[in-house]
């Protein structure tokens, strides 16, 4: 598959075993296998506002500036920002290849018809191989420090999870009323992880691309200076778990669920590596109740729940113990405390408490749900400010508390159904209020642009307050901590009160409509109340670089003169970060859209050779609309940096069944 950009593209082969055999009335054997391998090549430093993004510079390359000379070679060199950055992406080397393989084997013996023993092996093997290479005839490559000759890392990754579980199961209905199932489980987890790399200098292009092209490092003042860089991971890590579930239904009308489980982690103390979660959630199916009979309401019942769970991968494994790390003193290594240990840290725990009900009306025509949630995260590992002379600032402590509660909410309706047609529309919307109750010994934490403060929502933005420009002279202004205007700008008017990166309302809507075969779905996606910052108008919009990048054409509004009225400072000022550069990214997509054809039953009995013929067109991410002036509104990154662009797929297929 062909990338967005030049010479990014992805390449992947797989295969896929199912097998299952059932030895006999009670004994039963099976075996899952994926296998795949996939060879991608990357556009250099993409998602990052660097000389090597192509995205970029397809901006902020200088327009004026040709690509190419006349004898076909690119037009590189000093401040041909655009140029260098499609040499670099033409002929350097940003590649990996991923060899995965998910496999599981599994027996069940069915000891009655209600008690039956499963036992599941499951292996992740992952194997990766990456290679970076910068080739030294390029404009970037002479400049690569050390050596002015190009550069190459190589990297690879080996990673294993194995996976045990042992269940005994036990079903059956009693009295035709009553329905019991109950469920023990013994789980086992390992992970081994080991990953090494380095980059070498000194590339001599006959041999770029591979490890022998690097020239040997020699020390000292006679030496050439080309000494590589290594580096290397190990991890492993384990988790134990006893659990067990119980659920008991009475006549379809009244529900119990039941479940426990003790989980111990490697990653903590031996003193603190067990914890145990519990929940318990009801049921009403009152839609079953005669009162309800011939009222038109199909569907009916009301659910609660409450629980807790736990999450120890927020930390790094063996936190709880004194870490080294390693550095040069007077020029000889040594080794050196890496960050002080707490054998006290434990699970972080999430509560959550839950209310829905589920309604289904006039033979469910209209289905749905409403839900009411309050999920609340607590012990959130933060680091702890201590005295100095411990030896560091911060130790990590489990002293955070973090909130999250909201409803959910969602409808589904066959506005037409018979034999012939039927369609549906459905819609569903999700309102989640994020706040931080509480982290310890202090009420924030400063990280750059945002701030994780209590009674803000996580990570708010965090940043001085943007005011306009002095139509006097063209001088940007601010607004301090009170309110008041100001020309100066300083870190100490930072400030909260725009947003998050985080979404408040999330949900989608679209529909379904099928007529003697053709089908068509749709499907639109939004998200609303939630802020980013456009790191991308920080560049394109910013007198800093108006002699030096492509400018947008907002830049014509450029304060020139005195009385000018314009969002623009003067060339004379600098752009600061602050809160003009923080914009609305709530969006409506229309994700995705399938149109089919079914052969009918008639055809495939006059040609028997096939069973099912189904032929089909998608298209997907079609349309955006949005205020956010970035590529995409839509991104795990809370500051836009020229991100690789979102495409448009379409494909084309046909399902076929023999």
């Amino acid at each position: 598959q062909e990338g967005v950009l030049l010479n990014s593209d992805i390449q992947r082969f797989t295969t896929r075993l199912n097998l299952e055999t059932k030895a006999n009335d009670w004994f039963t054997l099976g075996v899952n296998s994926t296998l795949g391998f996939t060879k991608n090549n990357f556009v250099g430093s993409e998602a990052a506002v660097s000389t090597g993004n192509l995205a970029l510079f397809a901006f902020l390359g200088n327009p004026t500036q040709r690509a190419y000379n006349d004898d076909g070679t690119i037009a590189t060199g000093a401040n041909r920002n655009a140029a260098n950055a499609l040499e670099s992406q033409l002929k350097n080397i940003n590649q990996d290849q991923d060899f995965k393989l998910v496999t599981s084997a599994f027996a069940k013996i069915d000891f009655t018809d209600n008690l039956s023993l499963n036992y599941r092996l499951g292996a992740d093997f992952e194997d990766q191989f990456s290679v970076f290479a910068v080739n030294p005839n390029t404009f970037n490559g002479a400049n690569v420090n050390p050596g002015n000759q190009g550069s190459q890392s190589e990297s690879s990754y080996r990673r294993l999870k194995l996976n045990s579980t042992l269940q005994l199961n036990y079903s059956n209905v009693f009295a035709d009323k009553h329905s019991l199932d109950i469920g023990g489980y013994v789980e086992y987890f390992k992970e081994d992880f080991r990953s090494s790399g380095f980059t070498g200098f000194g590339i001599e292009p006959g041999l770029f691309g591979y490890a022998s092209s690097i020239t040997a490092g020699t020390p000292g003042e006679t030496g050439n200076g080309l000494i590589p860089t290594t580096g290397g991971t190990v991890a492993k890590r384990g988790l134990f778990s006893l659990f067990s579930s119980a659920s008991y239904d009475y006549d379809d009308k009244y529900g119990l669920d039941l479940s426990v489980r003790n989980d111990k982690s490697s990653r903590f103390s031996p003193s603190q590596q067990e914890a145990t979660f519990y929940s318990v959630g009801a049921r009403w199916n009152i839609s079953n109740e005669p009162f309800l009979y011939g009222s038109g309401v199909s569907l009916l019942k009301l659910r609660g729940s409450y629980g807790t769970s736990g999450n120890e991968r927020s930390i790094a494994d063996f936190s709880y113990l004194q870490l080294l790390g390693r550095t040069l003193y007077e020029g000889d290594p040594v080794l050196t405390i890496g960050g002080l240990p707490n054998v006290n840290l434990k699970w972080e725990v999430i509560k959550q408490a839950n209310i829905g009900l589920d309604y289904g009306f006039f033979n469910n025509r209209i289905t749905g749900s409403l839900d009411l949630y309050d999920k609340r995260a607590t012990d959130l590992f933060v680091n702890y400010t201590i005295p100095s002379g411990y030896g560091d600032t911060s130790v990590l402590a489990n002293e955070g508390i973090m909130q999250n509660k909201g409803v959910e909410f969602a409808v589904s309706g066959d506005v037409i159904r018979n034999d012939k047609m039927t369609l549906n529309l459905f819609a569903n919307l999700t309102y989640n209020k994020n706040e931080i109750l509480n982290l310890g010994q202090v009420n924030e934490f400063e990280q750059g642009t945002s701030i994780v403060r209590v009674g803000e929502a996580f990570n708010a933005h965090y940043t001085v307050e943007w005011a306009g420009v002095n139509p006097a002279n063209g001088e940007p202004l601010y607004k301090d901590l009170d309110g008041n205007i100001t020309n100066v700008y300083t870190a100490a008017n930072n400030k909260t009160g725009f947003g998050s990166p985080e979404p408040i309302y999330t949900g989608g809507f679209g529909l379904n409509w099928s007529y003697e075969g053709f089908e068509v779905s749709t499907l639109f996606t939004f998200a609303a109340d939630y802020f980013r910052f456009n790191n991308q108008s920080f560049f394109y919009e910013n007198p800093n670089f108006a002699t030096t990048f492509n400018q947008s054409v907002e830049m014509l509004t450029v304060w020139q003169q005195p009385g000018d009225i314009t969002d623009i400072q003067g060339l004379a000022y600098p752009r600061q970060f602050s809160s003009k550069d923080i914009e609305d990214a709530s969006y409506l997509k229309f994700r995705n859209v399938q149109v089919a054809y079914n052969f009918p039953q008639r055809f495939l009995e006059a040609n028997s050779f096939f069973k099912g013929i189904r032929l089909y067109a998608q298209a997907v991410n079609l349309i955006t609309w949005t205020k956010f002036t970035g590529f995409d509104p839509e991104d795990d990154n809370n500051i836009a940096q020229f991100e690789y662009p979102t495409p448009v797929t379409t494909t084309f297929g046909v399902d076929l069944k023999f």
